[in-house]
């Protein structure tokens, strides 16, 4: 029971980490946009990426999942997350991601743990091409 307990809690953790790394690409992408420089300090952001980045690759496990027991759905989170960073499909920790995300692909085309009922489209998920 600890053990799915704390399963959970640092899948959301993961989650919550990959989401925030993704809001943030999106929300400077829109400041860069913008007529006059603002948002946060350049060096300050691309410290707290780096330090997200940091415990996101200390995170992944051996088979490239982020967190095995909430089947793909955190693991593409994060790889999305790392892939709007401007991380390629050839970086080290993408492509160990990607190769476990891969053996979820069924052939309905959905993404997704056999003997659950969440399914995804392949379109939400990081795969690239």
């Amino acid at each position: 029971m600890f053990a799915t307990s704390f399963g959970r809690i640092r899948a959301r953790q993961l989650a919550v980490i990959a989401l925030f790394v993704t809001s943030l690409a999106g929300a400077l992408a829109r400041l860069s946009a913008a007529a006059e420089p603002t948002g946060p300090d350049p060096q300050v952001y691309d410290n707290m990426v780096s330090r997200a980045v940091g415990y996101l690759r200390q995170s992944q496990l051996d088979d490239g999942s982020f967190s095995p027991q909430a089947g793909p759905a955190v693991t593409a989170l994060v790889t999305n997350a790392l892939l709007a960073q401007g991380r390629s499909a050839d970086d080290p920790m993408v492509a160990r991601a990607l190769k476990y995300l891969e053996g979820f692909v069924h052939d309905d085309g959905g993404i997704y743990a056999e003997g659950t009922f969440h399914r995804t489209t392949k379109r939400w998920l990081p795969f690239p091409g």
